[in-house]
């Protein structure tokens, strides 16, 4: 098992958990690298599907997907260590069917508190068999807008199902649990679980890789996910926008 047995109830009774340390400084320095290398390849342009962010007008600041583009990342997330964790947390073989490079660069503006179901109610799978691994590749601070979780409400959808949405801040406590981390720790998530970020007022990146698994019994939703994506972002376009944009 990769969770202790105080870890693992951590997760059914609050939604999410920190396993500190899974991987070491030279794998960190390795990824690190590679995000430097995407960032210069010139795929981080508005124009690009795999920067936008559905109806925002943010700078680029992620690569969704990227472990097409990525030999190095894609033998991450489809690595033992990350689908065993993802599996126990799961109860079933874990199979990807997202994943984003979020570089957060100095000035970034962070994210309102939400929960990915919202999102993701349209996938024929419960919430309880989708859940999000983060790799830390930074240090992840509150002052770099580190990810915030309000544990103990993932047993339900706090907006309107059926309709992508925010949280309202009347929904959730003052404050939540704020997820700081080291390079190489990892942070998991239920569908469920609200979170949120702040802005990165440093001056320096927070990267971290977000990999998003379902259970295998649901089949293989990569493609489908993708392709529901990527019309939803065409759909939500100007003419003018949508006449630019590429995927490479």
């Amino acid at each position: 098992m990769t969770l202790s047995p105080a870890q693992a109830a951590g997760y059914r009774d609050e939604g999410f958990v920190v396993a500190r340390g899974m991987f070491g400084a030279d794998e960190v320095a390795a990824w690190s690298g590679e995000c430097d290398r995407l960032e210069q390849s010139g795929v981080m342009h508005p124009d690009n599907l795999r920067t936008h962010v559905l109806n925002s007008q943010r700078p680029p600041d992620r690569l969704d997907p990227v472990i097409d583009l990525s030999p190095v990342l894609h033998e991450l997330a489809w690595g033992a260590r990350l689908r065993s964790l993802a599996s126990e947390l799961l109860g079933d073989e874990a199979a990807l069917f997202k994943d984003k490079l979020i570089f957060k660069p100095p000035g970034a503006r962070g994210y309102l508190a939400h929960q990915d179901y919202a999102y993701w109610h349209w996938l024929p799978v419960p919430p309880s068999a989708l859940v999000t691994v983060v790799v830390a590749f930074d240090a992840s601070t509150a002052e770099n807008g580190a990810v915030e979780l309000f544990g103990g409400l993932h047993d339900r959808l706090l907006t309107d199902e059926g309709r992508p949405a925010d949280i309202a801040d009347s929904a959730l406590p003052a404050s939540g649990f704020l997820a700081e981390s080291r390079p190489g720790d990892v942070l998991a998530f239920h569908s469920l679980t609200p979170h949120r970020s702040g802005d990165n007022r440093t001056g320096s990146p927070r990267r971290q890789l977000f990999l998003s698994y379902c259970a295998a019994t649901y089949g293989d939703l990569y493609r489908t996910y993708y392709d529901r994506l990527h019309a939803s972002v065409l759909d939500a376009m100007v003419p003018e926008t949508r006449a630019r944009a590429y995927f490479r």
